[in-house]
């Protein structure tokens, strides 16, 4: 029940629920084809409602950078609600162990008051504020490792078990190595570890032995950039999405 709390509230939300369930189902039912932005998302769906359907990704619009070298340049750039600082200063303090030298920088807007004290109060973090997406793109091309992250609370993990970010497309698309930590049974997670293009990491304990293995190893990171370039060409492919897309409509 996500209503603010009441006693009217408490006692309408169940009723509220269940008109919302007719309605999507209505809608589902009604629909020629729904589309879901990941085959998770469509699994979960086509399993309750068994209806015609097809997945497509969010596209990636960033070119890779291959010709750089890659300096020891840490970023994660994106959306820092939901709790996501918790896990962005357990990375940066695992990567400050690792070489007193390095640090997390952080783009994004910042939420509310707490996430800004909590940056301050973290001496390996580095809060680089809110920039635009040319910059994005920039940044990104430029590091080694490119940070994402979820919350581990369990309500936050029921809450976005199916998100997929959309800056997981354009990471993934930069040649620059991706790293995700976060729980294993959200979609992104799943997606990364399943197609293997991108160091994954679900237990707070793993962060800073993954972290100096994939830093020292640079073989490793070209591995998981290939791996991230095909899955790039298979699902983010601006052209591909946007004439499947096309296909789904004219063939109804």
């Amino acid at each position: 029940n996500y209503f603010k709390n009441s006693k009217i509230t408490g006692a309408l939300y169940p009723l509220f629920h269940l008109v919302l369930k007719k309605a999507v189902k209505k809608a589902i039912d009604f629909a020629s084809v729904s589309i879901y932005i990941s085959d998770d998302l469509k699994d979960t769906y086509d399993k309750e409602f068994n209806k015609k359907s097809v997945a497509i990704y969010t596209a990636a619009t960033v070119k890779p950078n291959l010709t750089d070298a890659k300096k020891p340049i840490f970023s994660y750039l994106g959306n820092l609600g939901v709790d996501r600082h918790i896990g962005l200063i357990k990375i940066a303090e695992a990567l400050n162990k690792i070489n007193p030298d390095y640090k997390l920088d952080v783009y994004g807007k910042l939420p509310n008051y707490t996430v800004k004290k909590c940056f301050e109060a973290c001496d390996f973090l580095s809060y680089r504020g809110l920039i635009g997406y040319d910059e994005v793109k920039e940044i990104i091309s430029k590091s080694m490792l490119v940070f994402h992250t979820e919350s581990m609370d369990p309500f936050y993990c029921k809450d976005i078990k199916h998100g997929f970010s959309t800056k997981i497309a354009d990471s993934l698309a930069s040649g620059t190595c991706f790293v995700i930590f976060a729980p294993e049974m959200l979609s992104c997670t799943k997606y990364v570890k399943e197609n293997k293009c991108g160091c994954v990491i679900t237990d707070e304990s793993e962060i800073e032995q993954k972290l100096k293995e994939i830093i020292a190893d640079e073989e490793l990171r070209n591995k998981y950039i290939s791996n991230a370039l095909r899955v790039v060409e298979k699902n983010h492919n601006l052209k591909k999405n946007k004439d499947n897309f096309a296909d789904i409509i004219n063939n109804l």
